[in-house]
């Protein structure tokens, strides 16, 4: 890992085989370190960051954006960031990027058999930005790595701890990059032929009169392939899609390095939601990926029913997310991948 980390890289074959945690605090931040051979990734709960950074040690590239000092990655809220009961609204009648960041965290390591397990786990409270009703939720979430691989897994549980019916938008904001930055070449792919437009100002879709908080099919054209635009290129241009799908990719053409997030089908309550969404947000000079188990990022369509999820009193949302790196497959490859 960089300097900028405080913490050091060995090289691949310098470590033995295992895995292992160790704590560090790292400007003012509380700093939980998993490594094995061949990746080493930090988590910051007081941030919410779980994790900010994962360094993928064959291609010597980290998984997300990278920024030169780690406390501009804590401003900038960069790696995998866990929104939780909104992301925010155009109004800023509720608190941006949600309440997990304020939060106050209990953090519970181990290391047995060949697995590296952290688990992350707070309770919020907020009234709900229409009824003013109060709720309350608990949000837990386990990582979990191995000796043998370079899979990094993602369990994730909020229960309604609450006496009302709890309304939440839940989104890990993934500030995702391939070969170690925004450039051309790179892609996101997810598999499907629908996505939903929560908002868009985009050549192709204007050209179709595609309106915002509606359907249309998926992938649309200039979304899935990443060209970076600077100066007098940049027009403003940006799209909201989102896709339902079990997966998504994030890769390069050129060095053919890739990630791939797959997550498991959501328990929620009493009922399954099969896959979640992804949220590919593509602008003139980068893009996320984003998973959320609605279609909104904030509290301005609330009282829509596609906007949020909801737990009664005592109900829990329940579900994984991996995230594998490798080398050596472009976008075709993952075309041709039908289940």
């Amino acid at each position: 890992m960089s300097a900028a980390c405080g913490c050091s890289t060995p090289e691949v074959g310098d470590l033995a085989p295992g895995i292992t945690l160790r704590e560090e605090w790292i400007r003012g931040e509380r700093a939980v370190i998993m490594e094995n051979s061949l990746y080493q990734t930090m988590m910051i709960p007081g941030k919410a960051m779980l994790p900010v950074t994962y360094f993928y040690k064959p291609t010597g590239h980290d998984l997300f954006l990278r920024r030169a000092k780690i406390e501009q990655s804590f401003e900038y809220l960069d790696g995998w960031y866990d929104c939780l009961p909104w992301v925010g609204d155009s109004q800023s009648r509720v608190a941006n990027k949600g309440l997990l960041r304020t939060a106050t965290w209990a953090v519970k390591s181990e290391v047995a058999d060949h697995q590296a397990k952290v688990r992350f786990s707070t309770e919020i409270s907020y009234p709900d930005p229409v009824t003013d009703r109060p709720n309350q939720l608990s949000f837990v979430k386990t990582i979990v790595g191995s000796s043998w691989d370079s899979q990094l897994r993602m369990d994730y549980n909020v229960q309604n701890i609450g006496h009302d019916r709890a309304k939440f938008i839940l989104v890990g904001h993934g500030r995702v990059v391939a070969a170690g930055g925004y450039g051309h070449g790179n892609y996101v792919y997810v598999p499907g032929n629908k996505c939903w437009i929560l908002k868009h100002e985009w050549p192709a879709l204007n050209a179709l009169g595609v309106k915002s908080c509606s359907w249309t099919s998926w992938p649309v054209e200039g979304v899935v392939d990443f060209v970076p635009k600077k100066g007098v290129e940049r027009k403003g241009e940006y799209v909201y899609a989102f896709v339902p799908g079990a997966w998504a990719v994030v890769g390069d053409e050129k060095s053919q390095e890739y990630t791939i997030y797959q997550c498991s089908p959501i328990q929620l309550g009493k009922t399954v939601l099969p896959m979640p969404f992804w949220c590919v947000l593509h602008r003139d000079d980068d893009y996320l990926l984003e998973l959320s188990l609605s279609r909104a990022l904030g509290v301005d369509h609330w009282d829509e029913p596609w906007a949020t999820v909801a737990l009664d009193p005592g109900e829990s949302a329940q579900f994984s997310v991996s995230m594998t790196p490798g080398q050596g497959l472009t976008k075709a490859d993952f075309v041709k991948v039908t289940e």
